[in-house]
């Protein structure tokens, strides 16, 4: 029996086995042993333990994947697998899967159903989305998100939601002083997290930053002006020729040049958004990385220094700085 060139050295998709795991997998035929009449393939058979298998299989037991099952296994499973053979990527990814397993059993351990969750929180996102923008959907994710990360060591042990909250301070102090080497005390991290917290809800509350001309037409009004112009418009007529019965009786103004005049933009900390609380988590980021020395201990010395080493990492929290200081009218 001979090799089927369709399949050497592309993806196809496994089927017909008598594992029910491998049936359905994607995998890349890499050789064809005619002795045996089997194709070699190789399949990443699991990312949370890293898994890659090298396996043995019919020609009925292989057919060609389509061009969307190549793109998800190759994006959602192949990338992944090289990026956790580099020790850095390994942990970050380690983390991101061990915090999702524990968000899992935390949720299934308070008697919230996930399966139903999974299916009106998407729901709801698109809906704050679509009538608040994504900036506050972020933000407002963000806002949600932090506390129940820094409370799952007690969510872990099933404890009241009030102590959880109580003990989200005393957590986030842990892990800043674990990723900065710097010792933050908890009212420190309070400090930190009521800032941020203010300044986050500051910015969803606040009114976006798209100048509206005001004026005294209801909305009424300006869907029939509208009606009236696009009328207009499909007959052929010239512009305003209806809207001079609305409007434009007893004016001497251009329809096209009402003469309005944009309010002023706002001044202080009215004129900081939700860029400006990214552009300050931002600075203050840079500065916790530049202040590690090469014990991995926090030291404001070595600010200056791994600066002027590296003067590259200063662009975007100079910039980020900038905005900020012209936001407030300092520049």
């Amino acid at each position: 029996m001979s090799a089927d060139p369709s399949i050497l050295d592309h993806f196809c998709v496994i089927v017909n086995t008598s594992h029910e795991t491998l049936n359905g997998q994607c995998c890349l035929i890499s050789s064809f042993d005619p002795s045996k009449s089997r194709y070699t393939a190789s399949a990443v058979t699991s990312i949370m333990p890293a898994t890659k298998r090298t396996l043995q299989l019919k020609a009925e037991n292989l057919q060609p994947a389509s061009s969307m099952e190549q793109k998800k296994y190759q994006y959602m499973k192949l990338k992944p697998y090289e990026l956790l053979q580099d020790p850095k990527y390994a942990e970050v990814l380690r983390n991101a899967f061990q915090l999702q397993t524990e968000l899992t059993s935390v949720a299934s351990s308070y008697g919230l159903n996930l399966s139903i969750l999974s299916k009106i929180l998407p729901v709801l996102l698109l809906l704050h989305t679509y009538f608040f923008g994504f900036i506050k959907t972020f933000l407002l994710v963000t806002l949600i998100t932090y506390p129940i990360i820094f409370s799952l060591p007690s969510l872990r042990l099933n404890k009241p939601i009030l102590q959880c909250i109580k003990s989200i301070p005393l957590n986030l102090s842990i892990e800043l002083t674990r990723a900065t080497g710097y010792n933050v005390s908890s009212s420190l991290a309070t400090i930190g997290l009521a800032g941020f917290y203010g300044m986050g809800v500051y910015t969803y509350f606040k009114s976006g930053g798209t100048k509206v001309v005001g004026g005294g037409v209801d909305q009424g009004m300006m869907e029939r002006i509208y009606a009236k112009g696009y009328d207009d418009g499909s007959a052929g007529k010239p512009f305003g020729t209806s809207l001079e019965e609305s409007v434009g009786s007893g004016s001497d103004v251009p329809y096209d040049d009402l003469g309005s005049v944009a309010p002023p933009p706002a001044t202080g900390l009215g004129a900081l958004g939700f860029t400006h609380l990214m552009s300050a988590g931002l600075i203050v980021k840079a500065g916790f990385d530049l202040g590690k020395g090469t014990d991995g201990v926090w030291n404001p010395a070595n600010i200056v220094p791994n600066g002027k080493a590296n003067p590259m990492r200063l662009m975007m929290p100079a910039f980020g700085m900038y905005r900020i200081l012209k936001a407030l009218g300092v520049l």
